[in-house]
């Protein structure tokens, strides 16, 4: 696992230097101004595609999921470390906000497998991630990415590795989940800790994706597969967060049900 993302500094101190150079014109300054922001993270937000009527035979947790890792920063260079007594929000345009609880970890919130059919995609759908310390606020707001495209055999082998190319993309981190026909998880990479999320968010452009056998461990049954493409948000979706400190992803699982031989 990667440790942290890297080059942080390195990162800001690169930006610094340009806006310095670009002078100081309004724009420049309102860029200067986000770049000064006092809170930064880590945030993923996942959308449902709505699944198939296949997936019938498959309890699968449809709806959304958001993960968040806040920091406040200390101008000009340094971190001030990890916040954790934050509210946390992922907003979805016309549905609503949806709270993100605090966890074990320093400075992460998470809210899972929020199962409301209003949170499946739809092109052009706004989310954003909304942080308050009660001192600072800041938010980061993107459209959800469509959902990942590939040919997925229906048929697998139980206990084998297997792997998937995509159709589409390429796509900046592949997330990835399986379950049992009775809703239980038997294999995730879905990020739970500061590690992992790092891991996730250095991710580079991905076109294709491999399950580990372990994923599929009985023969003879049925498993959902949700497979979710994720991208970055755009320079102007950053609002009095740090955007050169800080990592944004969102997208929309896609479910497949596959059967073991």
């Amino acid at each position: 696992m990667a440790a942290a993302l890297p080059g942080r500094s390195a990162r800001f101190a690169g930006t610094f230097a340009s806006i310095l150079v670009a002078g100081a014109g309004c724009s420049q300054l309102a860029e200067w101004m986000d770049y000064t922001a006092p809170l930064s993270g880590e945030f993923v937000i996942v959308l449902s595609e709505a699944p198939g009527a296949s997936s019938a035979q498959v309890v699968i947790p449809v709806g959304a999921e958001a993960i968040a890792r806040v920091d406040s920063q200390e101008y000009p260079w340094s971190d001030g470390g990890a916040v954790n007594d934050a509210a946390v929000q992922m907003v979805v345009d016309d549905v609503g906000a949806f709270v993100l609880t605090k966890t074990s970890m320093d400075g992460m919130y998470q809210s899972r497998l929020i199962d409301d059919p209003a949170l499946y995609y739809a092109s052009g759908k706004q989310v954003r991630v909304h942080v308050d310390t009660g001192e600072a606020s800041g938010s980061v707001t993107a459209p959800a990415s469509p959902p990942a495209e590939f040919d997925f055999p229906e048929l697998v082998t139980a206990g084998k590795d297997l792997e998937v190319s995509l159709l589409n993309g390429p796509y900046t981190a592949i997330a990835l989940r399986v379950f049992g026909a009775d809703g239980v998880e038997t294999w995730s990479d879905y990020p739970d800790t500061l590690n992992e999320l790092a891991e996730l968010q250095d991710s580079d452009g991905r076109r294709g994706f491999r399950i580990p056998g372990e994923a599929f461990p009985a023969p003879a049954s049925t498993y959902a597969v949700g497979v979710t493409g994720l991208l970055g948000a755009d320079q102007d979706a950053y609002d009095g967060i740090n955007p050169a400190e800080t990592a944004f992803l969102v997208g929309t699982t896609r479910w497949v049900v596959v059967y073991t031989d």
